[in-house]
C-alpha cells in the first residue's frame, strides 16, 4: 500500500494514556481522505497488535452507517488474541457536547470497571485519524469483539408461529430486562444516585449468542450523554413493534422486578427525542447527598457528577464537559473559562455577555452550604430569578474514584465583566467621572439588594423590624457589570455575621484599595448611604445583623479568604 493512502505516524511502541484511567491512545493514522480506509488494515494491525498477520483476519462492516467494522479471524482460521470492534467517530464537537472520545474518557474516570465488564463492549483504545493536511478529522474507537448476532437478526431467524420459538424469545426478552437492570444499578452515579443511561438502547445494540445464551451491550460511546434518557421505554417500544406485546411485556416486567427503584423514577420522567423534562419530585434522588428536597424552581438541581483526577479539580481540563453539564441545549461551541479568584470561575461563550459563575466548595463543608442555600431559597424563592444576584441554582458533585471531593455551585449571571476588570479598562481611557458614577450605583444597588433580602432578627421582629444588612465578604471580583445594559450583579457572598469585624460595605471599600483611591470608596459609601436613608434605615450596617440566610448553629467554622488565608467565622461561607 502506498504511503499516500495511509501512513502510520505512531507505531506500536506501547499505549499511552491521557490520565489514569482513560482510553489508551495507540497512535495516529494519516489517511488521504481523512476517514478510515478499509485497505489500511495492515497499518491498523501494527497499532493494535503487530504480532497478528493481516492474512489471518478480515474486516467486516456492520450497521448501515459505513462507520463500524469487525476485525475478526477469517473463517476457519484461528487467532485467540485477535478480534476487535472498530467504530469511526467525529473529532469535532457539536454545540457544547463532548466528543464521543472525550465522553468515554470521562466515563472511565467515573466507572473504571467499564472496560472489564464482560457484558459490555466498551471502548478500551483509540486511534487518531489525520488528513494529509495534518488535520485531526476522526477517531477510531476500539472495543473487544463480543459473541453473537444483533437481536434484530436473531428475531428475524425465529418462526414466532411455533410455541418453542415463542417461549425462546420470551426467555431472551426477560434476560435483556435483567441485563439492563443490572447495567443501570451497576453504573449508578455514586454522587447523585441517578442511573447512567445507554441513551441509544435498541435491539441492534444488543448481541445474543444462542449457543452460550450470552447477551452483550455494544455502541456505548454515547453512554450518559445527551439523548434518550429512558432506555426501558425505547427498547420496549421497539421490541413491541418488532415481535409483539408479549415479549415487550416480558422485558419490562423483568426489568421492573430487578430495578424497582429505577423503574419508579421513570414514572415521572418523560423522554423525548430532543431531551427530557423531569418532574419536581425527581430533581433529587432519594439517596443523593442533598440535604432536603424542594419543589422545582425552589431549590438546587443536582447535575451529573464530574470525575476528577487525583490532582483534584482543574476546570480547564474538564471545560467541554462542564459546558455541557451547565447548559446541554445551549450553543457553547467555544466555551471560555476565566478565573475570577481562588476556586471561582466564569464560564461563557466568546462574544456573549451572559455567563455561568462557578465555585468549588470542599467536601468538608458542602453539606452546610447546601442547607444554607436551600433555607434562603425557601424564604426568598425570587432570588433565583434576580439578575442582581448570581445565586446558585445547580450543583455538580465532584467524584475522585468513588469518593466525593466537593461540589461545584453553578449560578447564572447576565454579565461576565468584573468590577476590577472594568475599572482597569476605564482607567486606561481616563473615564474618571464615569467610574465615580459607577461606584455610586454599586453602593445604591448593594443597599437595595441587602434590604430586599433582609430577614427577621433573632428577637422575633417581622419584616418591618430592624433591617438585616448582611456582612458578606464582597470583593471587586465578585461585583459583575454589564455596561450596555447598566446591570450590576453581586456574586460569591460569604454568609457570615462578621468577617474581620467589617461590614459588607467596608469590606468592599477595603478591597478597592489596590487599584482605586479613597475617592471611589467614598462614592460607593455615598450611594449606599443615600439609598439607606431613603428607606429609613441607618447607612452604617456595622451594628446590624446578618442578612443572607438564617443563622446556622453557633459552632465556629473556617472560611477561606481570597488571599488564601483562613479567617474564623461563626457561619460557613457558601459562595
Amino acid at each position: 500500500m502506498s504511503m499516500s493512502l495511509c501512513s502510520v505516524l505512531s507505531p506500536n511502541t506501547g499505549p499511552r494514556k491521557t490520565g489514569p484511567p482513560g482510553l489508551q491512545r495507540l497512535g495516529l493514522l494519516r489517511q488521504a481522505s481523512g476517514c478510515f480506509d478499509p485497505r489500511a488494515v495492515p497499518e491498523l494491525l501494527r497499532l493494535l497488535d503487530d504480532s497478528v498477520s493481516p492474512d489471518s483476519v478480515q474486516l467486516r462492516p456492520i450497521g448501515l452507517g459505513h462507520s463500524a467494522w469487525l476485525l475478526e479471524p477469517k473463517e476457519g482460521g484461528r487467532c485467540d488474541r485477535c478480534g476487535w470492534m472498530i467504530k469511526q467517530v467525529s473529532s469535532v464537537r457539536r454545540k457544547n457536547l463532548p466528543t464521543e472520545l472525550e465522553n468515554c474518557d470521562q466515563l472511565l474516570q467515573k466507572f473504571p470497571t467499564l472496560v472489564s465488564d464482560p457484558s459490555l463492549a466498551f471502548p478500551h483504545s483509540s486511534v487518531e485519524l489525520q488528513s494529509e493536511t495534518y488535520e485531526h478529522t476522526k477517531d477510531l474507537l476500539i472495543s473487544r469483539m463480543c459473541p453473537g448476532v444483533q437481536l434484530g437478526r436473531y428475531v428475524a431467524d425465529l418462526d414466532l408461529r411455533k410455541p418453542q420459538d415463542q417461549e425462546q424469545l420470551e426467555a431472551v426478552a426477560m434476560k435483556i430486562g435483567e441485563l439492563l437492570a443490572e447495567f443501570h444499578l451497576r453504573y449508578t452515579d455514586p454522587m447523585t444516585g441517578e442511573p447512567t443511561y445507554h441513551t441509544d438502547f435498541h435491539p441492534s445494540n444488543v448481541l445474543y449468542d444462542a449457543k452460550t445464551e450470552t447477551l452483550s451491550i455494544i455502541d456505548l460511546e454515547g453512554m450518559g450523554s445527551l439523548g434518550i434518557t429512558d432506555d426501558v421505554e425505547k427498547f420496549e417500544r421497539l421490541l413491541w413493534g418488532m415481535a409483539g406485546e408479549r415479549y415487550a411485556s416480558a422485558f419490562h416486567l423483568r426489568y421492573t422486578a430487578l430495578a424497582p427503584k429505577v423503574a419508579a423514577s421513570r414514572s415521572s420522567t418523560k423522554s423525548t427525542a430532543t431531551g427530557m423534562s423531569i418532574s419536581s419530585e425527581d430533581l433529587y434522588p432519594a439517596d443523593a447527598s442533598v440535604v432536603t428536597r424542594l419543589r422545582r424552581g425552589n431549590s438546587f438541581k443536582t447535575l451529573s457528577s464530574l470525575a476528577v483526577g487525583h490532582s483534584g479539580f482543574h476546570p480547564q481540563q474538564s471545560l467541554v464537559t462542564l459546558a455541557w453539564l451547565v447548559s446541554p441545549f445551549e450553543k457553547l461551541t467555544e466555551p471560555t473559562l476565566w478565573p475570577v479568584r481562588k476556586k471561582a470561575w466564569m464560564l461563557y461563550q466568546k462574544g456573549q455577555k451572559e455567563c455561568w459563575y462557578l465555585q468549588h466548595v470542599a467536601a468538608s463543608v458542602e453539606g452546610v452550604h447546601l442547607q444554607r442555600c436551600e433555607e434562603f431559597v425557601r424564604k426568598f424563592p425570587e432570588v433565583l430569578n434576580d439578575e442582581n444576584l448570581a445565586f446558585p441554582h445547580s450543583v455538580i458533585p465532584l467524584q475522585m474514584g468513588i469518593q466525593s471531593c466537593g461540589r461545584v455551585f453553578v449560578a447564572n449571571c447576565p454579565c461576565n465583566t468584573t468590577l476590577e476588570q472594568y475599572f482597569a479598562d476605564c482607567r486606561e481611557s481616563k473615564k474618571d467621572q464615569h467610574l465615580k458614577k459607577l461606584l455610586f450605583k454599586v453602593g445604591e444597588q448593594l443597599s437595595k439588594t441587602l434590604s430586599k433580602y433582609r430577614c427577621s432578627d433573632p428577637n422575633g421582629n417581622g419584616p418591618n423590624g430592624p433591617a438585616t444588612a448582611g456582612r458578606a465578604g464582597l470583593r471587586p471580583s465578585c461585583v459583575l457589570y454589564d455596561a450596555q445594559r447598566d446591570v450590576i450583579t453581586f456574586a460569591d457572598f460569604v454568609w457570615s455575621d462578621e468577617l474581620h469585624g467589617m461590614s459588607c460595605v467596608d469590606r468592599l471599600c477595603e478591597a478597592l484599595r489596590p487599584f482605586a483611591d479613597e475617592r471611589y470608596a467614598e462614592e460607593l459609601r455615598a450611594g449606599y448611604a443615600k439609598t439607606a436613608r431613603c428607606r429609613g434605615r441607618r447607612a452604617d450596617c456595622s451594628g446590624q445583623q446578618a442578612c443572607f440566610a438564617a443563622p446556622c448553629s453557633p459552632r465556629s467554622e473556617c472560611s477561606e479568604d481570597s488571599d488564601g488565608q483562613m479567617a474564623r467565622s461563626n457561619l460557613c461561607p457558601t459562595m
